[in-house]
């Protein structure tokens, strides 16, 4: 098990397809982001939504935000940066500031040089 500042890490998921039609499908990137997670600690939820990562009122990924701030888990895991949001660079950089600032760290799947925890985590945002 991963321990994150001496405690069991609690690992959530962030999934999103925007079409149907370009072989995106966020059970195959669950998939993997399960094993994923489970190097990082414990699972403690899946957040899988289909919908425009260019939109801000996207209900699974506020939720998963929300939960963040609450302290409900620990990481939260994502296929890549662009099926965690797309709204554009900075709101993009301000949803994994925030992250941060509420103690919830973040990796990517596909982009090992988006991870808070990893050598470059504060130069990233």
């Amino acid at each position: 098990m991963a321990y994150l500042q001496g405690k069991l890490t609690r690992v959530a998921i962030y999934a999103r397809m925007s079409t149907r039609d370009k072989g995106q499908d966020p059970k195959n990137q669950v998939h993997q982001l399960r094993a994923f997670a489970k190097q990082h600690g414990t699972l403690y939820k899946v957040f899988t939504e289909e919908v425009s990562g260019g939109k801000s009122n996207r209900s699974e990924f506020n939720l998963m935000l929300l939960e963040a701030y609450q302290k409900k888990f620990d990481l939260v895991v994502f296929w890549r940066l662009d099926r965690f949001s797309r709204e554009g660079a900075l709101p993009t950089l301000k949803y994994l500031k925030e992250l941060r600032d509420h103690g919830v760290n973040y990796k990517s799947f596909t982009e090992p040089y988006l991870d808070s925890l990893g050598p470059f985590g504060d130069v990233i945002v």
